[in-house]
């Protein structure tokens, strides 16, 4: 095969990882215009501010990086794999992780409501400003970065730091 198909794969990934998470900015960007108006008169269509960066913020911008690094690290080896002749594998392991995923989410629907602890939220709960752009966008460039440092040889030392 070509040299030039992973590269080209690549750049679909990459691509599609971009317009995907551009997607998500602007569908919460949307959402919030539309019902998070502030103000009590008709003309004051003033939309909130999005809030600062809290403690909680960073550390799930943080971790959202990581899952970001190695999903890519995991994307870019299915690249591989399909661009060689093992792509019935990366078919398999796709539909393993499809598998476990709608399992999980069967699962989770089934036992919470025989698990749940009967607290009735706030009558008023409190309304928090829009989530931090920086935060948004951590898990996409994650992704983009664990691609791109990937195809620069460098998926083991991502692969390294999980114990």
């Amino acid at each position: 095969m070509s040299d030039w198909v992973p590269l080209i794969i690549f750049v679909a990934v990459a691509c599609l990882t971009f317009a995907v998470g551009v997607w998500l900015f602007v569908r919460t960007e949307l959402k919030t215009d539309r019902t998070e108006s502030v103000g009590t008169g008709s003309g004051s269509g003033r939309t909130k501010e999005r809030r600062r960066m809290q403690a909680g913020d960073w550390f799930n911008a943080a971790v959202n990086l990581l899952i970001g690094l190695l999903l890519g690290s995991f994307v870019d080896g299915l690249v591989q794999l399909v661009t060689t002749g093992l792509w019935l594998s990366a078919v398999i392991i796709t539909l393993l992780f499809g598998g476990l995923f709608l399992f999980m989410w069967v699962f989770d629907k089934v036992t919470d409501p025989l698990f749940s602890i009967g607290v009735r939220p706030a009558p008023k709960p409190q309304v928090k400003g829009r989530t931090p752009l920086l935060r948004l966008m951590s898990l996409p460039v994650g992704v983009l970065l664990g691609v791109v440092l990937a195809r620069l040889g460098l998926d083991d030392k991502i692969l390294g730091m999980i114990p």
